[in-house]
């Protein structure tokens, strides 16, 4: 198999089966994602006040030491960063909206704020 990792240097490795905990490496409180993507979207999440489940993690973050290690694994993108371009590929390739759509939607939504 031929790995990819974020750092620069391609390297080839087998293994059987491995996984791989990928992600930022940074923990993420969930109410400040779920703002964000309020903001990214343009849409206020329904929020309801409950307790929280015993298995709810209130803060989350991807353990990326072995990713580190073995596939020489260095995120560069920020999640803000990954969500918004993620937003931007979903209204392309899923909405079919077109790009100038897209440039007239994030105007107003800045606006906006």
């Amino acid at each position: 198999m031929t790995l990819c990792p974020a750092s620069s240097q391609p390297q080839t490795q087998t293994w059987s089966t491995r996984s791989f905990n990928l992600g930022r490496g940074e923990p993420v409180v969930n109410r400040d994602f779920v703002t964000f993507l309020e903001r990214l979207v343009g849409k206020a999440a329904r929020w309801k006040n409950a307790p929280l489940p015993p298995t709810e993690m209130v803060v989350t973050f991807a353990d990326t030491s072995k990713a580190r290690r073995r596939l020489g694994y260095l995120p560069r993108v920020s999640i803000e960063e990954g969500l918004t371009r993620f937003w931007e590929w979903y209204q392309i390739s899923i909405l079919n909206l077109k790009t100038s759509d897209l440039w007239t939607r994030q105007l107003h939504r800045h606006l906006r704020h």
